[in-house]
């Protein structure tokens, strides 16, 4: 599932200001896609570079990046959010979803993200996110219970079967007790646990034998 794909225009742009907002739609796409920063449309190079290759004439300028960030960015995130909302609400089968409480290194503030993941038509797995939500603290499982029932409702999912993966907190299990819905432990969590809460914590264990 390509996210570009969800951005096929059937009509072409007519006027100016349709050309350039679609260049800035493209552009915003573009920097998604690869996890570039918005900033790229300032640097000489790459504007060198798109008046090379007629992306725009030698007397043009590139979208201003409040452009890029603001109003095309938006239209690039209604485009994916419709279409992939629609798309796993025809999933006929069951839905798996994994979901992470982490904090941000830059400002230091919280999350909970939740992934879904499915078996399409053709037995190929796929997955693709609900959606990162702000978490303020405490992360209780009262507060981890209200935001799944949010994001499940958000998208139309209430009366899918769900089996969702989440680690082993407490705030976890009494979250989904509370849902009553099940959960599974995920053992990627319980592995990482295992070595550097318990092995690694022992000060003589130099090595672990294969």
């Amino acid at each position: 599932m390509e996210l570009v794909n969800f951005f096929e225009r059937k009509t072409v742009p007519k006027t100016v200001r349709d050309v350039r907002f679609k260049l800035a739609r493209d552009i915003a796409l573009f920097c998604a896609r690869d996890l570039i920063p918005m900033n790229i449309v300032t640097k000489p190079g790459f504007e060198e570079f798109c008046k090379k290759y007629g992306v725009i004439k030698e007397d043009e300028k590139l979208p201003h990046r409040t452009t890029v960030s603001r109003a095309a960015l938006g239209d690039v995130y209604s485009g994916v959010y419709s279409k992939f909302k629609a798309l796993i609400r025809q999933v006929s089968q069951g839905l798996g979803l994994t979901l992470d409480c982490w904090t941000d290194n830059y400002q230091h503030l919280s999350y909970i993200t939740y992934t879904v993941h499915w078996i399409d038509s053709n037995w190929k797995l796929q997955s693709g996110s609900l959606g990162t939500c702000h978490f303020s603290p405490p992360h209780t499982g009262e507060d981890i219970k209200k935001k799944f029932e949010n994001i499940i409702s958000e998208y139309d999912l209430n009366e899918k079967q769900i089996i969702s993966v989440t680690d082993c907190g407490s705030n976890m299990i009494r979250a989904f007790k509370l849902l009553k819905k099940p959960r599974l432990a995920c053992i990627a969590h319980g592995l990482h646990n295992l070595i550097t809460r318990d092995l690694l914590l022992h000060a003589d264990m130099k090595e672990i034998s294969v």
